[in-house]
């Protein structure tokens, strides 16, 4: 039950530092030049949204970019993030595999993919990809940890 707990913890603290962590990502991505800088403003949104802890709003603004460019995986993976954060697993689940058919080096998106699918209850693909996150990140640390690798 302790572990289950700490397990419960970590995933929220991972979530919430993916939070940080997909604004500043997004931050950057929209400094760069981009030919739709309507697409850029609405993952600007989204990101915002996201770190004021409006996830609702944030998916309604990354399902805006995901309808603009459905080639655009930052578009997914905020989608992705906002559905985990509602609680929205199975949905999160389908955005972020694909953003990962999209990108299938894009940082984090494996260990978002199975905390989703842990929550879903779908523990041996939550593991097979923490694994893929490990294989992909090396650096990352709490991927192997999710993963049951201590």
């Amino acid at each position: 039950m302790i572990v289950s707990q700490r397990r419960h913890r970590l995933i929220l603290v991972l979530v919430l530092a993916a939070v940080c962590l997909l604004s500043s990502f997004l931050e950057a991505k929209a400094a760069q030049a981009s030919p739709n800088e309507a697409v850029v403003q609405m993952l600007q949104n989204g990101a915002a949204a996201m770190h004021q802890g409006k996830p609702a709003d944030a998916e309604g603004y990354f399902r805006q970019a995901v309808a603009a460019d459905p080639t655009l995986p930052d578009a997914y993976f905020g989608l992705g993030m906002a559905q985990l954060r509602e609680g929205k697993a199975e949905e999160s689940e389908r955005a972020l595999a694909r953003a990962l058919e999209l990108n299938p080096k894009m940082t984090g998106a494996h260990m978002f993919l199975g905390i989703a699918q842990y929550q879903s209850n779908q523990i041996d693909a939550a593991i097979a990809s923490l694994q893929e996150e490990v294989k992909a990140q090396p650096e990352n640390v709490e991927a192997p940890y999710l993963a049951g690798h201590r």
